[in-house]
């Protein structure tokens, strides 16, 4: 979460948004939902935390606003077009295209590679268990590995050839 904030607010930004995300996450542990994941959540409450350092927000405002019943701090409300900067409005529009064009390259994949590929995508750690899905496949973990592996390379090349990564990243820096 650090290192996204870093990323997209600098580190003074980071370091303040990302004590206030924890504080705020600690004090609401309560109003946390277990039927979601905790990760978005967690994002969204850095992303608000990170929003409010750059408009200058007081820290009062925030306490005034959870002492209100029902006060969620993920959720603060619709965010408007006029509350992202160009660079992140950028950013969006990139991570949405790289979004519809992973979805793309898994409707092209294999039918076990996409089977398990959508699985993964499903489940709460990102990896759904490899017997869970041999079973429900009627094939083998080892299958299941070696198609979670082949699908993961095939995404990568494609999305390196789409320009997303750059050659030799793993895709982990992304080229535009």
């Amino acid at each position: 979460m650090y290192g996204w904030l870093v990323k997209h607010h600098g580190r003074q930004i980071a370091d303040e948004a990302f004590f206030r995300a924890l504080w705020n996450l600690w004090r609401f542990a309560e109003r946390y939902d277990d039927r979601r994941p905790a990760g978005p959540w967690f994002l969204r409450i850095a992303q608000n935390a990170a929003r409010s350092i750059i408009r200058g927000e007081s820290r009062q405002q925030h306490a005034l606003l959870s002492e209100q019943e029902g006060y969620d701090p993920a959720d603060c409300g619709p965010i408007g077009e006029s509350d992202y900067t160009e660079s992140e409005k950028e950013n969006q529009r990139k991570r949405e295209q790289r979004r519809r064009d992973v979805a793309a390259i898994v409707e092209k994949l294999p039918n076990q590679q996409r089977a398990v590929t959508k699985a993964d995508l499903a489940h709460p750690t990102g990896t759904a268990p490899a017997a869970d899905l041999a079973a429900a496949l009627g094939t083998s973990k080892n299958s299941v590995y070696v198609s979670r592996n082949s699908a993961r390379d095939a995404i990568r090349r494609e999305m390196i050839r789409l320009g997303h990564y750059q050659e030799g990243d793993g895709g982990r820096n992304h080229a535009r």
